[in-house]
């Protein structure tokens, strides 16, 4: 505030973006035209705040332009979060299939990202370090949440942290997460099996129960 460089004031928007967009776009709004292609990731930015708005339709085409220009650079493309917003501003506009396109980039990138974390926990689970498997299923879970390989190490923390309440949740996410209910009720007794639990069948409703 003291200085009133372009770069300060979009040094305090971006760090205060994910816990108040909307103060962060008073600081945005500092930077004068003449400085603003400096800072290319204002692009995403100010798509966000126009979805925000609700500027749908034809409205949104000068930041779907600049969004999508943004996301052609290495910056752009690396950046978490843009090809998801990039999805939504797609959607909004009506165009599906690229809101599609985006909509697989951005889950290519939270699964790549959330590979290393998945790995860390079952290393961690494998030395018995709960927290730190904690900790790193945590992480992931941001990323990908559903996903299937996730599900699995919640349930083995679950299992060998020994608490019925979170054994219980961990199980009904890893049947969720499972691409079918036989699929669902494998894996269930893959870990039942292994940690000397009762075994699950199908149940009437298409869910397991315990023996």
């Amino acid at each position: 505030a003291m200085s009133g460089a372009p770069r300060d004031a979009y040094d305090a928007g971006r760090a205060l973006h994910p816990a108040d967009p909307a103060g962060a776009r008073v600081w945005f709004a500092r930077i004068p035209a003449s400085a603003r292609s400096q800072f290319p990731r204002l692009a995403y930015y100010e798509a966000y705040a126009a979805l925000d708005r609700g500027v749908r339709g034809a409205a949104l085409e000068p930041y779907d332009t600049a969004l999508e220009r943004f996301l052609a650079t290495d910056a752009g493309r690396s950046y978490p979060g843009a090809h998801e917003l990039a999805s939504r501003v797609a959607f909004a506009r009506g165009d599906v299939e690229r809101a599609r396109r985006h909509a697989d980039a951005d889950a290519q990138q939270r699964s790549a990202k959330a590979r290393p974390l998945l790995a860390r926990a079952a290393a961690a689970l494998d030395r018995s370090r709960p927290d730190e498997a904690r900790a790193a299923l945590g992480e992931a879970a941001r990323l990908v949440p559903g996903n299937e390989r996730l599900a699995w190490l919640e349930a083995e923390l679950a299992a060998k942290s020994g608490n019925e309440g979170e054994l219980a949740h961990a199980f009904a996410a890893l049947r969720e997460a499972a691409p079918s209910g036989a699929a669902a009720v494998g894996a269930e007794n893959a870990i039942r099996s292994e940690h000397g639990l009762p075994l699950a069948t199908p149940s009437a409703s298409g869910e397991s129960a315990a023996q």
